[in-house]
């Protein structure tokens, strides 16, 4: 009897994962991606993806029990590549805090200029964002890009004692999407310097008590 899996995003009852469950999942993904560019995201029909993919509707639905958690589906592998270099970016940053603003800004930046990341949260918003913070996946990619900055970098400068870490990882997650709405129309630099000011002032107490809370002047840019 062939095994089962409920997916972290709300997916159907699919395959145990293999190679070939995630070139099926991969391949309904890229269908989706293609679709979207074609019919745009809100005209783009679960039938559209299947027929893309060269799949049945049965299929599409044993890998993603509904259009949101295709949605979400999405987002979160558009997400998974981002990571590496977000993690790059954050290593090449000083300290503690610039590690924490900079990096929120990096990804804040490169989420609200993907497109299609911006039309899905958009368009299916509240719901698509709502069920995108109800997974373990959301948690599990923003652990790979925190998780040595608050585990590591973060017990040698100093995190707070009292920071639960998984929250954290949740919380970060949370800011950025919030973010992301924030700057998505209003992209300039004071919007940029705004973003600092609120990260440095709101998040950067949160984790260290020595904040420092004053944002350095930038010009201009990111």
């Amino acid at each position: 009897m062939e095994a089962s899996r409920v997916g972290d995003a709300g997916e159907g009852s699919a395959p145990a994962e293999s190679d070939t469950w995630r070139r099926t999942r991969d391949n309904l993904l890229d269908a989706a991606e293609a679709c979207f560019a074609t019919y745009g995201v809100a005209k783009t029909s679960m039938n559209d993806v299947a027929r893309r993919a060269g799949l049945s509707r049965p299929t599409l639905y044993r890998y993603f029990g509904d259009r949101e958690a295709l949605n979400v589906g999405v987002v979160m592998r558009r997400s998974e590549r981002l990571v590496r270099r977000a993690v790059a970016h954050i290593e090449k940053q000083p300290t503690l805090e610039d590690k924490l603003v900079e990096g929120l800004v990096f990804l804040i930046d490169h989420g609200s200029r993907d497109d299609v990341v911006g039309d899905l949260m958009s368009t299916d918003s509240p719901r698509a964002a709502s069920r995108l913070l109800e997974s373990d996946a959301a948690e599990r990619v923003s652990e790979r890009v925190w998780g040595a900055v608050l585990l590591e970098d973060g017990i040698r400068a100093g995190v707070r004692s009292d920071v639960d870490i998984e929250d954290a990882f949740l919380w970060l997650v949370h800011v950025q999407l919030s973010m992301m709405t924030l700057v998505r129309h209003r992209d300039g630099p004071e919007t940029w310097q705004r973003v600092r000011r609120l990260i440095r002032r709101f998040i950067l107490p949160a984790f260290l008590d020595d904040a420092v809370t004053a944002a350095p002047h930038r010009a201009s840019g990111r």
